[in-house]
């Protein structure tokens, strides 16, 4: 049987203001843990993770939930990328058995590890890459694969190039960090002896380059990289349609009022009030609070937070102790202990109907959504009557006043405030006595 070396290290730069996305929680369960879940489907066993200082004790103590053969491995330098992460499992890799070289982001199907084990025993390639066929641009690493004559070697890779220009790419295949060699010594050695600067990338290459067999496994299932944090939406919808079910724990208490849909789960001790909606599928969590009159689709709420009365939370993602109240809440990503003043909007729609672009390290990148809320770190705070524009970011720990419209993205720890001036004047007018009409 294989084993997999799961790098969990990579720092979340570019998903900001959510970070730590290992330990994102979509219905009641991390992306760390519903990777595992992944991977002990297809029958893999033996996980060596690799973390980094901050988070290898969390990762630890999720791996117990787990009956797996589990490893773990820190790596300290965390500027030598992929190439460091696996260096610094070695020693915990099985030397005699295959190895799956696999990113804690990517969202995948287990047939992602069983399709690359099935083409193996087929095959006298020694590394197996999991490419997936792209409608839109993805800023990854293209396939160039050879030609030969009849079509044989057509899946035989020659080449990857990395983040091509738009209209450049070799071909419609990204390959994604699945990567499956049949001999760990090989891999081992060939990054040992790479250069100064070079990267995992760039090592594969010099492998392709002298003769080593390398090809792609197509693999045509569900893929998401959390790269952006508008990626926390599909991998949310994709975790939720595996919902199949209505499930209300028994602690639950449920409004006679209420409505509830199919497909949606109920944790401990949730409360529905008279006249709240929930519509399948969605996650209301844990000790959750969905008010009267409010509505919740396509959504997860996650433990003890707050739908206040009249809030609607539309294809968005809550993490634990956020607070509603009177809000329109669509298409968003809140971190925890987000509170939203009453009558706050989340704008998700231009008004051309166009894609929604976002900045990313002084970039405008877009999104391929046209619609896209807003993204709230942890311990935010909203005042009444606040909007957002779509696709629009807050920092973790800041505070935006009252009656603002928010149209750029806001750092960390920052209060924001609104400059009025009011003016005063004698009254004028009459009061007149009303009739009735």
């Amino acid at each position: 049987m294989p084993q997999i070396l799961l790098l969990a290290a990579g720092k979340s730069s570019r998903t900001w203001p959510i970070s730590e996305k290992i330990f994102f929680e979509i219905g009641g369960k991390t992306i760390f843990e519903r990777q595992i879940e992944t991977i002990l489907a297809a029958k893999i066993q033996k996980i060596v993770v690799v973390g980094n200082a901050e988070n290898i004790e969390k990762i630890k103590v999720l791996s117990k939930k787990f009956s797996a053969d589990f490893n773990f491995a820190v790596q300290k330098n965390l500027d030598d990328g992929i190439a460091g992460g696996i260096l610094a499992a070695e020693k915990k890799i099985d030397d005699k058995k295959p190895v799956f070289v696999a990113c804690s982001n990517d969202i995948v199907e287990k047939s992602a590890f069983e399709m690359p084990q099935i083409a193996a025993k087929k095959s006298n390639s020694e590394i197996f890459l999991v490419g997936k066929k792209v409608e839109n641009y993805f800023p990854g690493g293209y396939l160039k694969l050879f030609r030969g004559k009849n079509g044989e070697n057509k899946n035989r890779i020659q080449k990857i190039v990395e983040k091509p220009k738009i209209g450049e790419e070799p071909s419609d295949l990204v390959t994604l960090l699945i990567h499956f060699w049949k001999n760990p010594k090989m891999l081992f050695s060939a990054l040992k002896s790479r250069k100064q600067n070079e990267n995992y990338e760039e090592i594969l290459q010099k492998c392709f380059d002298h003769g080593v067999l390398a090809e792609v496994v197509k693999y045509d299932d569900f893929w998401s990289a959390i790269k952006y944090p508008w990626h926390f939406l599909a991998v949310g919808k994709h975790f939720l349609e595996k919902i199949s079910k209505t499930e209300i724990h028994p602690t639950a208490k449920i409004g006679k009022m209420a409505s509830i849909g199919d497909r949606v789960v109920i944790g401990k001790n949730a409360k529905i009030l008279d006249g709240a909606v929930i519509a399948g599928p969605s996650f209301i969590g844990e000790k959750v609070v969905v008010g009267n009159g409010a509505l919740v689709r396509e959504s997860a709420v996650e433990k003890n937070s707050v739908v206040g009365h009249g809030t609607e939370i539309a294809r968005s993602f809550l993490q634990k102790n956020c607070w509603t109240h009177q809000n329109f809440v669509g298409d968003s990503v809140f971190a925890e202990n987000v509170s939203l003043g009453a009558g706050t909007r989340t704008g998700n729609l231009r008004l051309e109907e166009g894609e929604i672009l976002s900045e990313i390290k002084e970039q405008k990148i877009s999104s391929n959504l046209k619609k896209m809320g807003t993204f709230c770190g942890k311990n935010v705070r909203v005042g009444v009557n606040t909007s957002f524009m779509p696709g629009v970011k807050i920092g973790a720990g800041t505070f935006l006043g009252a009656g603002l419209i928010i149209d750029r993205d806001i750092p960390e720890n920052r209060f924001v405030k609104g400059i009025f001036k009011l003016s005063e004047r004698e009254n004028k007018f009459l009061v007149k006595k009303r009739k009735n009409f």
